[in-house]
């Protein structure tokens, strides 16, 4: 038989206050301990399963109404969990010097992580000092004056006998900015002006055609000589510029060395910087902006011209 029930009699009303507080006492003395689990024995045993697994790929998944406990209950389970097992090892992220999207995974013994990471941030900090007072020293400003010297005596010495040249066979050589022309001279010694040259006879024309194919075949060879000057006068100061870096900075590699001799990955990687450093020195102490062409600097062959 249905019967219909009073509003009064639809509700529970819990009135002993003492028993609640035994509860909730008791409930925080438990090894969980955490408001929310009260009969969730099956849940606490399920999470507690699942904290136990050690292989990739399993999760844990908690459901729950608010204000249950969920989210405490979890967090004290792991902390009673992490502080009974040992501290896990660091994982750093290094650099590859061969393919930049993919960088090196090292581990190391924990808080080591953030003791390379200080320790690299000086290392740089002191390499750049060093390299800007080695750069900066007398010794290698003569030395490499003094290759720029010889490189520049080379060019003068090679333009030079052409110059001799043409002027032997009435031209004029002359530089224009980054070309070098090749002019007949007047019997003043000056270039030949268009008007001039049109009043000369065909056959004084083909005879300063002809001479001039000659004097190009020597420029070029001219030119050659100051390529092969150029070349190497770039060799001697890149050379220059590795030895005085390699100096400045081998004794700072070598202790950074000493003090990670015990990690094996990250003194290979503190040899991948050292070679990188030493490969890209000339960009760490030029200019972005290459310095305007000087008057007396040699000019390329290809910049050839002839009127």
């Amino acid at each position: 038989m249905i019967r219909y029930l009073p509003h009064d009699e639809l509700r529970w009303r819990f009135s002993d206050f003492a028993t609640a507080r035994n509860i909730l006492q008791q409930r925080r003395t438990k090894r969980t301990g955490r408001i929310g689990t009260v009969a969730q024995a099956r849940a606490l045993s399920a999470l507690e399963l699942g904290l136990g697994i050690k292989q990739r790929g399993y999760n844990i998944f908690v459901v729950g109404a608010p204000g249950t406990g969920r989210t405490s209950t979890v967090e004290k389970l792991l902390a009673d969990k992490a502080s009974k097992e040992a501290t896990p090892d660091d994982v750093v992220l290094l650099y590859n010097f061969n393919d930049r999207d993919r960088p090196h995974s090292v581990t190391l013994p924990p808080s080591f992580g953030p003791k390379l990471k200080k320790s690299y941030e000086l290392l740089m900090e002191r390499v750049l000092n060093h390299l800007e007072k080695a750069f900066e020293a007398d010794s290698y400003m003569m030395a490499k004056q003094v290759i720029q010297d010889e490189c520049r005596e080379k060019t003068d010495v090679a333009l030079k006998e052409i110059e001799a040249e043409a002027k032997d066979n009435s031209f004029v050589l002359s530089h224009t900015g980054v070309s070098i022309t090749l002019t007949p001279a007047n019997s003043e010694g000056d270039a030949l002006t268009e008007e001039e040259f049109d009043k000369l006879s065909e056959k004084e024309k083909q005879r300063l055609e002809q001479t001039a194919e000659k004097l190009e075949s020597k420029l070029e060879d001219s030119m050659r000589k100051v390529r092969t000057a150029e070349k190497e006068s770039e060799d001697a100061l890149e050379e220059l510029e590795r030895d005085t870096a390699k100096s400045a900075i081998a004794g700072i590699f070598e202790n950074y060395r000493q003090t990670w001799k015990a990690q094996k990955r990250v003194v290979s990687h503190i040899n991948a910087i050292e070679d990188d450093i030493l490969a890209r020195i000339r960009r760490l102490i030029h200019d972005e902006k290459p310095p305007a062409q000087e008057s007396n600097e040699p000019i390329p062959a290809t910049n050839i011209k002839r009127r």
